[in-house]
């Protein structure tokens, strides 16, 4: 009797280690596939805003206003793969390396090219303008938003190469069904940018105010 539990005490114990190598396994092709779409969507991001020619220029003399010199070139759509997405802005967040063109929609497809304009005003009008994005594994798009501190500089240059100068003045959290939260604001011109956290969970909000 003794041997007989003892074979199924090692018998279940082997299905036990199989299943969590199994788990093991599949924790890490996951990752993997998460971290590659990362990759793509950062490497799409990119060829965008080299395409869209949006440049921050900022004025040495005149906080968030546009520079005397600026030259940039407009664009109207993207590179002919991604055709039908619209780039408004450029956003610069020098403290995570982010340099993003923001097209004109928020849509599961042009989520996975870059950060999107999700609501409020457009760039150069006073209001609350929110950006979203995906968090990926890898920090691509907004994937590392959460290292964004207050006090930090955020860029957003429209077509028209005027660039605006913001900084981080709250990073707040609020779950998915209380979109309401993101019109909380303080200051005439803000910018809010939004991301998931949580697995989904919660919302990563990071409001910024205009410099002037």
């Amino acid at each position: 009797m003794h041997t007989e539990r003892s074979k199924r005490a090692k018998k279940l114990l082997f299905l036990l280690f199989s299943l969590a190598g199994i788990l093991a396994v599949t924790a890490v092709i996951v990752a993997a596939v998460l971290w590659n779409k990362g990759v793509i969507v950062q490497e799409k991001a990119q060829a965008v805003l080299d395409a869209s020619g949006i440049k921050p220029e900022i004025s040495e003399s005149s906080e968030g206003s546009a520079a005397d010199d600026a030259t940039i070139t407009p664009v109207s759509t993207l590179t002919p793969e991604l055709q039908g997405y619209t780039v408004i802005a450029r956003l610069d967040i020098e403290k995570i390396g982010a340099q993003l063109p923001i097209l004109t929609e928020t849509t599961d497809a042009a989520l996975k090219v870059s950060a999107c304009y999700y609501k409020g005003e457009l760039p150069g009008k006073d209001g609350n303008m929110v950006i979203t994005g995906h968090n990926y594994a890898n920090g691509a798009i907004f994937g590392k938003l959460d290292q964004v501190e207050v006090g930090d500089v955020v860029l957003l240059t429209s077509q028209d190469g005027i660039t605006q100068i913001y900084t981080v003045y709250e990073i707040g959290h609020i779950r998915p069904d209380e979109p309401e939260a993101l019109d909380d604001t303080e200051y005439a011109r803000e910018l809010t940018l939004l991301t998931c956290e949580s697995h989904g969970n919660g919302r990563l909000i990071v409001r910024c105010r205009a410099n002037s």
